[in-house]
């Protein structure tokens, strides 16, 4: 499955009777070459004029061999090759259609699920447990499947680049990203005004405890040993009423209320 409401295909034709060499110039073999890679009903193509299918085959076809008669194409729906027939063409050919290129396909299509999937997670309500999960998940995509050399074939190299550029999978990372960059800033716009929250609370704290230790300078001058005492105990009281009070707002705001919620 192409993880919509179509199927992947992959296909190889081998025939001798010249196909390809008409292509170019011929109306009714380009309309069979697009309703073959695109996956149109025979005598149905969905690009009716010829320069239109003219330009979308550009983008789709691989004609490294062509001049060897030989033509591979790709389209979000399907990976597609024609060629010869004969003994020679197996091991060349049809073997590594049938094995490596169609095993590049699926690795595509893993990359194109996984970005879909990604892209549904992303949504406005988003935690930020929930987006540093998210975060770590698509590290590990991008470790484990989107890569960049696949293959020590040239030829295997450009199929996948090609069966990429028809999936969309380079526009979709980039729009993937994109998205995530919005969810990081937002968190750090949290994070920001939560510390600076914590900062005030603190600072207050601590302008407190200095206006306390001031005030006890000034007065325990003048009352005596047993009022310094006193005042000590009385800041003492009010530093530890203090610590809680600053604690139970900060257990609220950060614990209590997210439970709530």
């Amino acid at each position: 499955p192409s993880v919509d409401d179509r199927m992947f295909t992959c296909s190889l034709i081998q025939d001798d009777k010249g196909y390809i060499d008409d292509i170019e110039r011929d109306d009714r073999a380009s309309k069979s070459l697009y309703e073959y890679i695109y996956i149109d009903k025979d005598g149905n193509c969905s690009a009716p004029t010829f320069e239109f299918r003219k330009d979308v085959l550009d983008a789709s076809l691989y004609r490294r061999w062509m001049e060897f008669g030989t033509l591979y194409g790709a389209s979000h729906t399907s990976l597609v090759a024609i060629s010869g027939e004969g003994d020679a063409l197996e091991t060349i050919v049809t073997r590594p259609f049938l094995t490596q290129y169609v095993e590049i396909a699926i690795l595509v299509l893993a990359q194109r699920a996984s970005i879909l999937r990604f892209q549904k997670q992303i949504i406005n309500d988003i935690e930020k447990k929930d987006i540093q999960e998210l975060q770590a998940k698509y590290i590990d995509y991008r470790n484990q499947l989107h890569f960049f050399e696949i293959s020590p074939q040239e030829q295997g190299l450009e199929l996948y680049e090609l069966i990429k550029k028809q999936l969309y999978i380079e526009k979709e990372v980039e729009v993937l990203e994109k998205n995530l960059g919005i969810l990081y800033e937002k968190v750090n716009i949290d994070n920001s005004y939560m510390y600076s929250q914590f900062g005030i609370i603190i600072g207050l704290f601590a302008m407190g405890s200095f206006m306390l230790e001031l005030f006890g300078f000034i007065l325990g001058t003048e009352g005596g040993t047993d009022f310094f005492v006193q005042l000590c105990a009385l800041k003492c009281k009010i530093s530890v009423t203090l610590f809680f009070i600053v604690l139970l707002i900060l257990l609220y705001k950060f614990a209590i209320k997210k439970f709530f919620k």
